[in-house]
């Protein structure tokens, strides 16, 4: 596994790049597939529906919430591999300064 991280993690550096404003620094993918309403990066409701069969939740998770384990920014895949429950505590940490 950490050596797939590799090519990950240099894939991530060519393709995103660091972007700072008033109120943080953050990443942003300059490659990723965008949506055109907000700007926010295209998820595949197929493989989150897939995930959620997956872990005998099919219609969610009182409680968690679908997380990327590698963040799609950070050039992770949007597959149920690379998907988790977290708690929204949980997320919310994870997420805290982006």
């Amino acid at each position: 596994m950490r050596l797939f991280l590799v090519p990950v993690i240099i894939m991530f550096l060519q393709s995103c790049s660091t972007t700072s404003n008033n109120h943080h620094s953050s990443v942003y993918c300059n490659t990723c597939a965008r949506s055109s309403n907000d700007g926010s990066i295209h998820r595949d409701i197929t493989a989150k529906k897939a995930f959620m069969r997956q872990t005998d939740y099919p219609n969610g998770r009182p409680g968690y919430v679908v997380d990327h384990i590698i963040p799609l920014y950070k050039g992770g895949e949007d597959t149920p591999e690379n998907m988790q429950w977290l708690t929204v505590g949980q997320h919310k940490e994870k997420h805290r300064d982006l």
